[in-house]
C-alpha cells in the first residue's frame, strides 16, 4: 500500500512539473514550432485600421512623427523654393522731369539695387499712353494716381476709348505710395491771386496724356463753381507742358503737384503761385465728384516752391500698379525689395519719403492687389480680414 502510495505521489510531482514548464513558455513569448499568427491583433500589436500610440497614422500624426500641417523643431519644413525672375523689366511713366517721372525712377533704382531684375523706366505723356502697353505685353509695371489706375482698371473716361472692348485694361495694385499736395498753379507777375482772379485768362483744362489731371482741373472749377464762359480753356500734352505752357504765355493756370521740376523753372523766370482751395464741405463734395481728394492746409517752406503763404491744397495718393499676369514672383520680389530698403527712397526724390511699408496696404484701396503682392503682405501678417474683404469687393467691381 505504502509503495503504491508513493508511485501515485511521484505522478502527481511530474505532471506539476510539466504545467510549469508550460506556463514559463507562454510568458516569454517563445514561439511554438509550426504556430500561425493571429488574424485579429490584439492591443500590444496595432494593425493598419486602428493605429496605436507606437504606430500613428497619416489621418492622427503624433509628436515622434509630424505632419505637414505641423512641421516639428526636429524636422524643419522645406525652404521656399527660389523666385524665378527675368533679367529686365520696365515701368511706365509720365515725361520726364515730372512728379511721377521722379518717383518712378527712384522705385526703379531701389529694385534694380536689390533685385536680379534690370528695372528700367519708360517715360511718356501718361498713363494713357502707357496703358495700352498693358496689353501688348511691352511695360511690366506703372507709376500713376489712384483716380488713372482705377478709371484705366474699370475702362472710364479716357480709357473706355483706348481699351480692349472699351472694357479697362488689366490693372493691379502693387503698393499704395505717397500722396500728392498739389494746386492751381500760376505765374507771380500776372496779378492772379484767387480764384475768381482766373476769369479772362487761358486755363488748362485738359491734360491730353493724363485724364486725371485733366479731372483735377474740373474739380478745382467745381469747388470754386467757376463761370466757365468766362475761362478760355486750353489743351496741353503733359504735365510738364501745363508749366511750361505759363512760363512761354501759352496758359495762365495749371492742376500741378508740389515738387515738379519744372515748377522751379517758373519760380526763376517769372515767379510761382499756387491758389486757394475752398475747403468747406461742400465744395470739396463737388470737387469730389470728378477727382477723390481731400483738402488741407500748406504751410511755406523749403521744397514747397509756390506756396507763397498758407494755403488750401489738396491731396491724393499715387499708386505702383501692374499688369494682372505679370508672375506673382516678380511682383513678390519688387514688393519685398522697397520694403525692405524704402530708406534709400527719401535719399532720391522728397517725394519717396512717403513711400514706405506703413503705407503700402491701404483699405481705401480702388484697384485690386496682385496675388504677388498679397503673399508678401501675408508673410509680414499685415493682410488682414478687412483688407480681404475690401479685395473681393473690388475683385466683384471688375467682374
Amino acid at each position: 500500500m505504502k509503495k503504491k502510495f508513493s508511485l501515485i505521489v511521484a505522478c502527481l510531482l511530474l505532471m506539476a512539473l510539466m504545467l510549469g514548464l508550460a506556463a514559463c513558455n507562454k510568458d516569454t513569448g517563445t514561439a511554438q514550432p509550426g504556430a500561425q499568427p493571429s488574424a485579429q491583433p490584439s492591443a500590444a500589436q496595432p494593425s493598419a485600421a486602428q493605429p496605436s500610440a507606437a504606430q500613428p497614422s497619416a489621418a492622427q500624426p503624433s509628436a515622434a512623427q509630424p505632419s505637414a500641417a505641423q512641421p516639428s523643431a526636429a524636422q524643419p519644413s522645406a525652404a521656399p523654393a527660389p523666385l524665378v525672375l527675368p533679367s529686365m523689366i520696365t515701368i511706365g511713366t509720365h515725361a520726364t522731369g515730372s512728379l511721377y517721372n521722379n518717383m518712378g525712377a527712384g522705385l526703379a533704382t531701389v529694385a534694380t539695387r536689390h533685385t536680379p531684375m534690370e528695372v528700367k523706366v519708360s517715360a511718356m505723356t501718361g498713363p494713357v499712353e502707357w496703358m495700352p502697353m498693358f496689353t501688348t505685353g511691352e511695360i511690366e509695371l506703372g507709376v500713376l494716381n489712384c483716380w488713372d489706375a482705377q478709371q484705366a482698371w474699370l475702362g472710364g473716361f479716357d480709357y473706355a476709348a483706348i481699351s480692349p472692348g472699351g472694357n479697362g485694361f488689366p490693372v493691379r495694385l502693387v503698393t499704395n505710395g505717397s500722396y500728392n499736395i498739389a494746386s492751381i498753379l500760376v505765374a507771380e507777375d500776372s496779378g492772379i491771386k484767387t480764384a475768381e482772379d482766373l476769369y479772362g485768362h487761358n486755363y488748362v483744362l485738359t491734360v491730353t496724356g493724363s485724364a486725371g489731371i485733366t479731372m483735377q482741373n474740373e474739380a478745382f472749377l467745381a469747388n470754386h463753381q467757376l463761370d466757365r464762359s468766362r475761362l478760355t480753356m486750353v489743351s496741353v500734352t503733359s504735365i510738364v507742358d501745363g508749366v511750361d505752357a505759363i512760363i512761354e504765355g501759352r496758359a495762365d493756370a495749371t492742376s500741378v503737384s508740389i515738387g515738379v521740376a519744372r515748377n522751379e523753372e517758373l519760380d526763376s523766370t517769372r515767379g510761382a503761385r499756387f491758389l486757394d482751395w475752398d475747403p468747406s464741405p461742400e465744395a470739396i463734395a463737388r470737387a469730389n465728384e470728378y477727382f477723390p481728394l481731400w483738402v488741407e492746409e500748406v504751410q511755406p517752406g523749403p521744397g514747397q516752391t509756390g506756396v507763397v503763404k498758407p494755403t488750401y491744397m489738396y491731396f491724393f495718393s499715387n499708386y505702383l500698379v501692374s499688369r494682372t499676369d505679370v508672375t506673382d514672383d516678380i511682383i513678390y520680389a519688387v514688393v519685398q525689395a522697397l520694403w525692405e530698403n524704402y530708406d534709400e527712397l527719401a535719399a532720391i526724390h522728397p517725394m519717396l519719403v512717403q513711400w514706405k511699408p506703413e503705407t503700402f496696404v491701404t483699405e481705401g484701396a480702388v484697384v485690386p492687389y496682385h496675388d504677388g503682392a498679397i503673399r508678401f503682405f501675408k508673410e509680414q501678417g499685415i493682410w488682414t480680414a478687412s483688407m480681404e474683404a475690401r479685395q473681393q469687393e473690388l475683385l466683384a467691381m471688375g467682374s
